[in-house]
């Protein structure tokens, strides 16, 4: 799995930890290799008509995504969709910020891109050589080096340190190690763990007019439209570049998932085209 950093005039997908060869790696600056996500270019262009032949388009003219649906392929493929994010590069000069979407949420939120991990699937969370527990992901190394307790002695049960939720043992859910230097959960919470911040539908969706059907932004200086057509200068094109891939620290992605295919549909909508446009 890939996650995004943060969103910017680029993408930025970096490869999550994991285990290979019975070595751990654990570089949170490694890029993703392209196979590791799904990249696309959506092109617009509107026809001022609806003749067969259509030889007039429109400019200035906003898209916007209107719905968007992740959703296992099979009732029995889990939940790893509820990890689906969009990272929405858009392309035309009037849009101050991209952002990434995450289709499954019901409101913006923030992934928090850090945490203990078993990535050895023995129950215990992964410790070094040095008898650390190794927090993974992007947080303040200088703080962290000071928040471990020393030499665990305590029960021989599962911890939610990350905050998962989960009743079971999972990739984020896991026991302590007898004698390792370990982390409480409220010593990780103050480590500065840096988060991923991702918008919902409700937060991209246009305003739309409950008489006439039109569409507009809700905010007109912070548009939420993922493009505009152009001019005659560009062929009265608009473009939206997306990248698609899954959180590697949402809670979805879990060793139990492997294998697991998911689906994604979305809608785009424009305002309809008058006949003296």
């Amino acid at each position: 799995a890939t996650r995004r950093l943060k969103a910017s005039s680029a993408p930025s997908l970096r490869k999550s930890p994991n285990l290979g060869s019975g070595q751990i790696h654990n570089d949170a600056s490694a890029v993703a290799p392209n196979n590791y996500f799904a990249y696309f270019q959506f092109i617009f262009r509107i026809a001022k008509n609806s003749h067969s032949v259509v030889t007039e388009y429109v400019s200035d003219r906003e898209v916007w995504l209107t719905d968007a649906k992740a959703r296992p392929s099979f009732s029995n493929q889990g939940d790893v969709s509820k990890a689906l994010r969009i990272f929405i590069d858009r392309k035309d000069s009037d849009y101050a910020y991209d952002y990434i979407f995450n289709p499954s949420a019901n409101a913006a939120g923030s992934t928090k891109v850090g945490g203990l991990l078993d990535l050895g699937r023995d129950g215990i969370y992964d410790y070094d050589n040095n008898n650390n527990e190794i927090l993974f992901g992007e947080y303040n190394q200088t703080i962290a080096d000071s928040k471990r307790a020393a030499n665990y002695q305590g029960a021989d049960e599962l911890v939610d340190v990350n905050g998962s939720n989960a009743t079971a043992l999972d990739t984020f859910t896991a026991k302590h190690m007898q004698g390792v230097n370990y982390f409480t959960k409220e010593s990780l919470e103050e480590c500065e763990i840096k988060t991923a911040d991702y918008k919902s539908l409700s937060d991209v969706l246009p305003y739309k007019s409950p008489v006439t059907g039109e569409l507009e932004n809700v905010d007109s200086t912070n548009p939420t439209s993922i493009c505009k057509t152009a001019g005659s200068g560009d062929s009265y094109l608009g473009r939206v570049n997306m990248s698609i891939y899954l959180e590697g620290w949402d809670f979805s992605v879990i060793d139990e998932e492997i294998g697991h295919l998911f689906d994604i549909g979305l809608t785009f909508e424009i305002n309809k085209v008058a006949a003296n446009d």
